[in-house]
């Protein structure tokens, strides 16, 4: 698989690992509210635990985004969604047959400094 991929996947699963443990720290300390009682131990533990995976799920998916964007500009470039048939009839540098004009396709019809139409 892609690295990007990779990231994605780490990213959701660190995203449901949160699920596990944040809503049992709210759950305690809502419990230590309701019933006047102390707040159990592993709450504040379970809440850090919940902060830090998300921290991390949000890390990932950011990483995966930013090597995403950055491998789609660095691969597209003009016609590279062109299918593959079209792109194996052009000629290549290696025909000893390739008319001049191919060389420098911009200026096939002569000097190309002057007026231009639109």
């Amino acid at each position: 698989m892609k690295k990007e991929v990779w990231f994605y996947i780490g990213g959701l699963v660190a995203f449901f690992l949160s699920t596990l443990f944040i809503p049992q720290g709210i759950s305690d300390f809502a419990r230590a509210a309701a019933l006047n009682e102390a707040v159990p131990s592993g709450a504040g533990l379970n809440l850090a635990i919940g902060a830090v995976l998300i921290a991390t799920a949000i890390t990932l998916l950011a990483s995966g985004y930013v090597i995403r964007r950055r491998q789609l500009t660095t691969t597209r470039t003009y016609g590279s969604d062109d299918p593959d048939e079209i792109t194996r009839q052009r000629p290549t540098q290696g025909y000893t047959n390739r008319p001049e004009w191919m060389d420098r396709p911009s200026n096939h019809m002569g000097d190309n400094t002057g007026h231009k139409r639109d």
